[in-house]
């Protein structure tokens, strides 16, 4: 017998948690996703120029990952090395 599955991803974004300036110069920061978002795809995207776009062809891709079911501890290890740096989390 045939099925059909739908599968609807959370209709909420990513939360942008924590953050810190480690001692090191690293940015540090927590990704967290919304209910039922364990799974899905986030990417972040880094950038010295807020106003660039669009971000997919402009901004620096920093990671393409998957959602767990608890907060994402990202760490940018270029992020002290510029006087300012933006970022932005995109869910595909």
């Amino acid at each position: 017998t045939a099925a059909l599955l739908n599968v609807n991803p959370p209709a909420a974004g990513p939360v942008l948690n924590a953050t810190a300036l480690l001692g090191n110069g690293d940015i540090q920061f927590a990704i967290g996703g919304a209910p039922g978002s364990a799974g899905f795809s986030y990417r972040v995207w880094a950038s010295t120029n807020v106003a660039l776009s669009p971000v997919t062809s402009t901004w620096t891709l920093l990671t393409n990952d998957t959602f767990s079911g608890s907060p994402i501890l990202f760490t940018d290890p270029q992020g002290g090395v510029f006087p300012q740096r933006f970022y932005i989390i995109t869910v595909p």
